[in-house]
């Protein structure tokens, strides 16, 4: 099959859902990426000076690991970014399957052009966090503007399309109604199976460099530093926890000790079982996971999560829409309706539960997650195309 995926930020580092998909499509089929030339805004510069990654990529076409990956001469426009002649180039290819990843960004709208006689998906990510923390007045204003902004360009997205998908169930709650009469289903941000694998060898060589035992029971927070995802709650607790527990070690992977300096300066002097790294590569986070025991997402949705459950980590999730569906199964994890009072309990006791309420097979946990990985979701999208 002929599969042309166009998607406005293409940021090969990134590990996101385009990438993972589009990898896993080009095992079996002729993929081709139309994309824009510039990094996406979300990666900050002191990101991308880590990683040694200008913000601008070379315009052009070029081969990529199986597939072809064509890159225009781009401008962003706020949150946007538009280039000129994106359904020229994708009809050029001949495709059988267009599919217009976050048409959001808007160069991937612009395919909708090339779809009329051509069979297309469209992939949503997730809305909620444009949202988050915002008043209820402001909510309501930003929605009349997302209205008569996004949702016209949603409605001619996927005008065409044969089936819409949302990364969560919230996505879908919040485009219906800019969407037409296409068929809607839940597409959950995938991992990279190719990357995110258990591995007992660098599971014990990372433990061991962070001065971890193997009989340490080894908490994860995973992803980028906003107060609205409540680490520092859960440091906080955690610190109280770990004074009594001393089998219990916290990594703290993303944001910087800079970062937790206002919330958690009063218990510096208790740290001795937390340990804060700096993202590095995907390789290295992979390492991460396999190095811990429990992943805890206090709140917001994040790849992370999916990254963390290809290795087989038990994870503790918000039982709400926007990651409540990624737990299909008790072994894999945990979801909790409020962060605060676990079934009655304290955070800090809570903790202290999580720490004993899973079992150490790390192969089947992640055996059962494989539903999440980007293979089996590239298989799905085909079976639809």
């Amino acid at each position: 099959m002929r599969i042309c995926v166009v998607v406005g930020y293409f940021d090969l580092f990134s590990g996101y859902q385009e990438i993972g998909l589009v990898q896993a499509l080009a095992k079996r089929h002729d993929v081709t990426v139309v994309a824009g030339n510039l990094v996406s805004p979300i990666f900050s510069d002191s990101h991308l000076e880590r990683i040694d990654q200008l913000r601008e990529y070379a315009a052009g076409e070029r081969e990529e690991d199986g597939y072809v990956l064509i890159r225009l001469p781009s401008l962003e426009i706020r949150s946007m970014i538009f280039a000129p002649g994106v359904s020229r180039v994708i009809q050029g290819r001949e495709p059988d399957l267009i599919i217009q990843v976050m048409p959001g960004q808007l160069l991937p709208a612009l395919a909708a052009a090339a779809t009329r006689n051509v069979r297309s998906q469209v992939l949503f990510g997730d809305n909620r966090a444009m949202w988050a923390g915002l008043p209820r007045w402001a909510q309501r204003l930003k929605y009349l503007i997302f209205a008569g902004s996004k949702g016209f360009l949603y409605r001619y997205s996927t005008r065409h399309a044969d089936v819409v998908y949302g990364y969560t169930p919230d996505t879908l709650h919040r485009i219906r109604p800019f969407v037409g009469k296409a068929p809607m289903e839940v597409l959950p941000l995938s991992f990279n199976d190719s990357v995110f694998r258990f591995d007992e060898h660098l599971r014990s060589k990372m433990r061991e460099s962070l001065g971890f035992a193997e009989s340490d029971k080894v908490f994860l927070l995973a992803g980028k530093f906003k107060l609205e995802k409540r680490f520092i709650e859960f440091i906080r607790a955690f610190v109280r926890v770990s004074r009594f527990r001393s089998d219990l070690k916290l990594l703290v992977v993303g944001p910087t000790l800079s970062d937790l300096d206002a919330g958690v300066s009063a218990d510096k002097d208790h740290w001795s079982a937390v340990r804060v790294l700096p993202f590095g590569s995907q390789q290295s986070l992979n390492e991460v996971f396999c190095a811990s025991d429990v992943g805890v997402w206090p709140a917001m949705p994040a790849i992370t999560i999916q990254q963390a459950m290809g290795t087989g980590l038990f994870v503790v999730l918000p039982e709400n829409d926007l990651v409540g569906h990624l737990v299909k199964n008790v072994r894999s994890g945990m979801l909790v309706r409020d962060l605060e009072h676990f079934e009655g309990f304290s955070l800090e006791s809570a903790i202290s539960a999580w720490a004993d309420s899973f079992d150490a097979d790390r192969w089947e946990r992640a055996r059962l997650n494989r539903w999440l990985s980007s293979e089996a979701l590239a298989e799905r999208l085909v079976s639809r195309g």
